[in-house]
């Protein structure tokens, strides 16, 4: 008997500018889907410019610098529609998501959807579940 540990499944892993799930904006958010025991997993990253001052603390507690996240990262609208289509695609074939701090990360990742796609994680789940 397989574990639902031993796949399929994906995990998501978002940081933001700061702890605030209301307010802060995403920076980087990657998801990592493993679809048999033993296989090798699919990485997905992306790594956005908020489109808010952020300070060098900030970018530094996220492994990077101010001009890296300016230069490298992309506009949100796009980031925040692939992210959600691609949860959506994993909640419609079933797979379980694991998800560091669940209930914020959801959250912002809601909130981005508002405010960049003016959608909502609900609507691009379209009354699909999501087993976290």
């Amino acid at each position: 008997m397989t574990h639902w540990y031993e796949g399929p499944l994906a995990a998501l892993s978002l940081r933001a500018t700061g702890p605030d799930t209301e307010a802060d904006r995403l920076v980087t958010a990657a998801l990592v889907v493993q679809d048999l025991a033993g296989a090798r997993p699919r990485t997905l990253r992306w790594l956005v410019s908020p489109g808010v001052a952020m300070t060098e603390e900030q970018a530094a507690r996220l492994g990077l610098t101010h001009d890296q996240v300016v230069r490298t990262g992309r506009w949100p609208a796009p980031v925040m529609e692939e992210v959600g289509r691609a949860l959506a695609g994993h909640a419609a074939a079933g797979r379980p998501l694991v998800v560091d701090d669940a209930p914020a990360a959801l959250t912002l990742l809601d909130r981005e959807l508002r405010r960049h796609r003016a959608s909502s994680l609900g609507a691009y789940l379209s009354g699909v579940p999501l087993s976290v």
